[in-house]
Formats: structure tokens, C-alpha cells, sequence
């Protein structure tokens, strides 16, 4: 069974016209669903690039979406072996 959790994705660097560009601690997968605070679903990851120490994501931003806060994924891990079902 794989657990959700919520990541914060990291820090805006760049604003382009329809998307956004973040510099990231970990790295997502593309095309997962990004979502803001209060608001729900505002794009998706759309790109992964950069070097394993510093990597960037960019995020294609829902049409209408002009403004949001701190955006997250959800990711899906895998349980860890210590764990007892």
C-alpha cells in the first residue's frame, strides 16, 4: 500500500506568461496535479531540469490563474519495510 503525502515544491525563481519555474528540494513527478493554498488546483508539473544538486521544476499554470501562494503536490511513497502491516 503507498501512503499520500503533501510537498511544498520550493521556491519561485521565474514567472513566465502562462507557467512557473521552482527551484526544488525534491523532485516531482511530471504531470502531477500542483495545488495552492485556498485556492485548489492551479497547474501541473509540466517539466523536471537541472543537475540532481539543484533541480527545477517548471509548473504550467491553469488558465485563469494569475496570482497564488505556496503550491504543493501529492505525492505517493512507498511504505517503508520497517513498518508492520
Amino acid at each position: 500500500m503507498k501512503r499520500e503525502r503533501v510537498v511544498m515544491l520550493g521556491e519561485v525563481v521565474r514567472r513566465l506568461q502562462d507557467s512557473v519555474v521552482l527551484r526544488v528540494k525534491e523532485v516531482p513527478e511530471v504531470g502531477l496535479p500542483v495545488y495552492s493554498e485556498g485556492q485548489g488546483r492551479v497547474g501541473y508539473v509540466s517539466n523536471v531540469f537541472g543537475s540532481k544538486e539543484r533541480p527545477y521544476v517548471q509548473v504550467k499554470l491553469d488558465e485563469g490563474v494569475t496570482r497564488f501562494s505556496r503550491l504543493y503536490v501529492v505525492v505517493r511513497s512507498k511504505p517503508s519495510k520497517n513498518l508492520k502491516p
